[in-house]
């Protein structure tokens, strides 16, 4: 099952580390706003973003992660596909792997495309 960034462990973390938001931003090179979206799960970080926070907190990387039980993930990615799919030939061997790594990477890390809101 894919796993999914937890705010909320983020949070917990935080607190638990008795770090303030303003610190943890300033920390990984994002903004208070930015750090506080992913904590209440509005946007979430890159990859790297993720590594530098669970460096910062003395976690390993998937403690800030949790089981994906959203169905509509999956319905989100099988659309995704379906509109890829319908919209253009078949894809090249190429293409069909770079189409596998964005929804793996979407799935995992983040939404927006990988990108932290700043």
């Amino acid at each position: 099952m894919p796993r999914i960034f937890s705010g909320q462990r983020l949070r917990d973390a935080r607190i638990a580390a008795n770090l303030p938001l303003e610190y943890v931003a300033l920390a990984v090179g994002r903004s208070a706003h930015s750090v506080r979206g992913y904590e209440l799960g509005r946007t979430r970080p890159s990859s790297a973003t993720v590594g530098l926070l669970a460096d910062l907190l003395g976690l390993a990387i998937d403690d800030l992660f949790d089981e994906a039980t959203d169905p509509t993930e999956d319905q989100e990615r099988a659309a995704l596909v379906a509109s890829i799919v319908a919209a253009a030939p078949l894809p090249t061997v190429a293409q069909r792997d770079r189409i596998a790594r964005l929804l793996t990477f979407r799935a995992s890390a983040s939404t927006g495309g990988g990108r932290d809101a700043a």
